[in-house]
Order: structure tokens, then C-alpha cells, then sequence
């Protein structure tokens, strides 16, 4: 999609000072996709090394360490966005500040869980965790001041540097968390492996933040930590009740069906990775940029790069939707085994958030932090919504109904935001017309499941992995062609693609 000259420059990411939003998001999901592949071992080793049940534990154990570390700190590390480019003198003691309030918070998990274990057994309805507390509450502490790292980094504009330290995160978390499946087989063993990444990344944390503000540590100011805690904790409240919003139906259903069947419902509530890490790159670098643009009041460029990004998510986000609704059941009996084909129903609901998630909606919000209170009354009310409707959907339809629920809550949540946002930066009728890039990925990927389904429909009983397998090949051949007949590539998009096939020493 190309803008019009007389409303905003070809392309709103050039900047004599600023470098390409594009070429930052592509480092950070480059090292993403890294980390992910380094990490696509241990799912698939964890599914055949331990029984459902031990499965279903092992999620359940992470699951309350991922809830700590998102809610404790209340979102505070993503004050460094907001305030590293205002407080340039000030620096080292925004991150001070960030490191003290998630060290004091999480430490807080941990003591809970050194007190009162048994709040385990009133989460999940058993007692099978109950032993495990003070090592899930040791992972909280760890992980939670370590979870800043990947942040100060970004924040601070170094994408290379993130990508380098994502990965070297990411390998080394694998590495002890892989050997001790392999090795022992247990859920402690994860746990106590979990404990040693933390220690790891905790000192890659340190040893970061001493070497870009040197002395960080060595000043303090009141002033400026309630100065962030102002602007912080609306979003960090916010932030609890979306992570309560994400988590609250795993609890929910983890109480009512046991450990063996939450295994079958994570699985088809599994995030899709490429998703997943695409969407936190894009979304690193664009809210520094739109923070930016917001300070200098440019709303009519706010308009135009958030179309953008919209577009470029939906290369990615639509292509993935359409492929995994054709080849879903292949993909989850291939990756997670047969034992877990009754997945594939919920897996099936739950995609249906996918296309949603071109509304990238955080970074907007974060830059007018006066609408911070009105997104907290806004995720009150879901989060309401969402423990209200629970109980019922479960009774009538079981699992598959907390999936339409959270379903339902998400794309809820998304719309209403999307049309306040759209407000404030001042969207006007005409700038729907920037959205028909968005359409024409929609019908190239629409174009490529239907060939996929019908290439789909005539093979002979192969083994879902061989499916699988032709299926992506045949899909990523026809969105390819198709993207190229509608001419969907832009100049910057096919000048990299280019440069890309150019260093594999492919011809273009």
C-alpha cells in the first residue's frame, strides 16, 4: 500500500536519526524465530518423556510462575519506553528504579509461596505442587528480575544487541531445561533447571545494565521513581487484569478437569510462536517510536505508521491463520503426538483470535498515558464478563466453552480499544482506504487454503507429519504466487527480500 504524497512521506519510518522500524522489528523476530527453534525441542521432547498427567503438572508449574512475574511487577519495566527518552539525564536511574521495584515485587511471590504453599492446592483443587512451592517461588524471584532484560535493551534502541542476547538467553535456557528432561524425566528436575537459567540471565541483566549506565546504581531519586509509579501502575493494573483475562480460564479449567486434561486444553490453547514473537517485536520498537510522535503532537503520523504495521502483521498473521485451519489437525497430532488429537477443536476456537491481532493497540496506548485509567476501567469489565460467562460455557459445552469465552473476551477487548484509540489519534473515513493492503493479504491467503485444501483432500492416508509437510509447501508456494500476481510487496519489503535471497548468493 502506498501512502499519498501530500498526506505523509513515502515511508514514515525514514528518518535522518531514527532507524527503520522495520529493520529493528526484523532483528528482534529474527532472534526470535532463533530463539524459538532453539526452544521447539523441549515441547516435543516433554509430551514423550512424561505422562499426560506429569504433562499437565509441569504446565500447571509454569503457568503460576508466568502469572507472578506478569502481574508483581505491574508492568513496571515498561516505564523505560516512556522515560528513557525524556530523562536523558537520568538514564541509569530509570533502570535503577525498574531492577528495585521487580526485585522487591517478585520477592514477594516467593514468600508467599514460602508461607502458604497450600494456596497451590486451593488454585488447582490438588495438592500434587504443594511440594514444589518454595522452588516455583525461587523461579519467580529469578525469572522475574531477569524477564526486564530483553526490555532495557530494546528500550535503549540497541535491536542488534537484543537479538544477540535473546538468543543467547533462549539457548541456554533450552540447554539445561532439554538435559533435564532427557536426563530426569521429572517435574522438579524442570524446576530446579529453570532456577539455574534464571541465576544465568539475572547476571547477563547486571553485567548489561553496568556496562551501558555505568554506576546505575549509585543514584536515587524519589522523585523520579513516583514519577514513573505514576505512570506505571494504571497500565501495570491494566496489565494484571489482561494477564488475568489470558490466564484466569487455564485456572479455571485446571481446577475443574485435573492435570491430565489440562494437558489436552493448554495444548489447544497454544500460542502460535511465529505469532507470539512477531507481534512482541513489532510491538518493542513501535512504542518508542509512537511515544516520540506523540511528544511532538504528530497524530496524523501516528495514523499512518500504525496502518503500516497493521499491513505488515497481516503478511505474516493472516497466511499462518489460514494455513493452520486447514492443516491444524495435522499440525497438533504431528508436533504433540495422537494422544493429544482431542486438542484440535479447541486449537480450531482458538485461532479465531489470530487475524484480530493485526490491531496492535498497546503502543498507542502506552503513548497517550491518559487513557491508561479508561483501558483499566475497560479490562474491569471484561475480566468481569470473563468470570461470569466461565462457569456457564463449561457446564454446556465443557472446554471448547472456555475457549469461546476467552475467545469472545479477546476479540471483545480488541474492538473496543481499536475504536477509542482510533478516536483520540483523530482516524478519519478516508484512512480506511490505507487498510486495502490488509484486504489484499486476506485474499492472497484465502487464495492459498483453498488450493491447499483441495491438494489436502486428494492425498492418500499419509502420516500427519508427511501431510503436514506437503501441505506448507503447497500453501507457501500459492501465497507466494498469489502476494506476487496482486502485487503485494512494497519497494522497501521486496529491496530487502532481495538483499536477503542476494547474501544466500540467490539471484534476483
Amino acid at each position: 500500500m502506498t501512502l499519498p504524497a501530500s498526506n505523509a512521506p513515502e515511508d514514515v519510518d525514514a528518518s535522518p536519526k531514527l532507524p527503520s522500524l522495520t529493520k529493528l522489528a526484523s532483528w528482534l523476530f529474527i532472534a526470535k524465530i532463533v530463539s524459538f527453534g532453539l526452544s521447539l525441542a523441549l515441547p516435543l521432547l516433554l509430551v514423550r518423556r512424561l505422562s499426560q498427567e506429569e504433562f499437565g503438572l509441569y504446565k500447571q508449574a509454569f503457568l503460576v510462575v508466568g502469572t507472578a512475574i506478569a502481574i508483581l511487577p505491574l508492568g513496571f519495566q515498561m516505564s523505560a519506553y516512556y522515560f528513557l527518552p525524556r530523562e536523558p539525564l537520568h538514564r541509569g536511574q530509570v533502570m535503577f528504579n525498574i531492577l528495585l521495584v521487580h526485585g522487591f515485587a517478585t520477592s514477594l511471590g516467593l514468600l508467599a509461596l514460602l508461607l502458604f504453599p497450600s494456596v497451590l492446592k486451593l488454585i488447582f483443587n490438588s495438592s500434587d505442587l504443594m511440594p514444589y512451592a518454595p522452588q516455583i517461588g525461587v523461579v519467580i524471584l529469578l525469572w522475574g528480575v531477569a524477564y526486564f532484560l530483553e526490555t532495557a535493551v530494546v528500550a535503549n534502541q540497541e535491536a542488534q544487541l537484543a537479538a544477540a542476547l535473546i538468543i543467547a538467553a533462549q539457548f541456554s535456557r533450552t540447554a539445561l531445561m532439554v538435559t533435564a528432561a532427557a536426563v530426569f524425566a521429572s517435574v522438579q528436575a524442570l524446576i530446579y533447571a529453570a532456577m539455574v537459567q534464571g541465576v544465568v540471565q539475572t547476571g547477563i541483566l547486571l553485567a548489561y545494565l553496568n556496562w551501558r549506565f555505568p554506576a546505575f546504581w549509585r543514584n536515587f531519586e524519589w522523585s523520579l521513581l513516583r514519577r514513573q509509579l505514576s505512570y506505571a501502575l494504571p497500565f501495570g493494573l491494566t496489565g494484571l487484569l489482561y494477564t488475568l483475562e489470558v490466564d484466569y480460564h487455564n485456572y479455571f479449567v485446571s481446577n475443574h478437569f485435573g492435570p491430565a486434561n489440562f494437558a489436552i486444553y493448554s495444548i489447544g490453547c497454544l500460542d502460535i510462536p511465529l505469532i507470539t514473537l512477531l507481534g512482541e517485536s513489532v510491538s518493542s520498537v513501535v512504542i518508542s517510536r509512537v511515544s516520540a510522535l506523540e511528544r511532538d503532537q504528530n497524530h496524523r503520523e501516528i495514523v499512518f505508521l500504525m496502518a503500516k504495521v497493521m499491513r505488515k502483521l497481516a503478511l505474516a498473521y493472516l497466511p499462518i491463520y489460514a494455513f493452520l485451519m486447514v492443516t491444524g489437525r495435522e499440525f497438533i497430532t504431528a508436533i504433540f503426538t495422537v494422544r493429544y488429537a482431542e486438542s484440535w477443536p479447541l486449537f480450531a476456537a482458538n485461532l479465531t483470535m489470530v487475524p484480530f491481532a493485526i490491531f496492535l493497540t498497546d503502543p498507542v496506548v502506552r503513548a497517550y498515558a491518559q487513557q491508561r485509567h479508561y483501558i483499566l476501567k475497560l479490562h474491569a469489565v471484561l475480566f468481569v464478563l470473563l468470570a461470569a460467562a466461565l462457569p456457564f460455557a463449561t457446564r454446556s459445552m465443557g472446554m471448547l466453552g472456555a475457549v469461546f469465552v476467552i475467545v469472545g473476551i479477546n476479540i471483545l477487548g480488541k474492538i473496543v480499544t481499536a475504536l477509542r484509540l482510533g478516536r483520540i489519534v483523530g482516524v478519519e473515513r478516508d484512512d480506511f482506504k490505507l487498510l486495502r493492503g490488509v484486504g489484499m493479504v486476506a485474499l492472497a491467503a484465502a487464495i492459498a487454503a483453498l488450493v491447499t485444501l483441495l491438494l489436502k483432500m486428494s492425498l492418500p492416508p499419509w502420516k500427519p507429519l508427511y501431510v503436514l509437510a506437503v501441505c506448507g509447501i503447497c500453501y507457501g508456494l500459492s501465497y507466494l504466487a498469489s502476494a506476487l500476481l496482486l502485487k503485494i510487496p512494497e519497494a522497501e519489503e521486496r529491496t530487502m527480500l532481495s538483499h536477503f535471497l542476494g547474501r544466500l548468493g540467490i539471484q534476483t
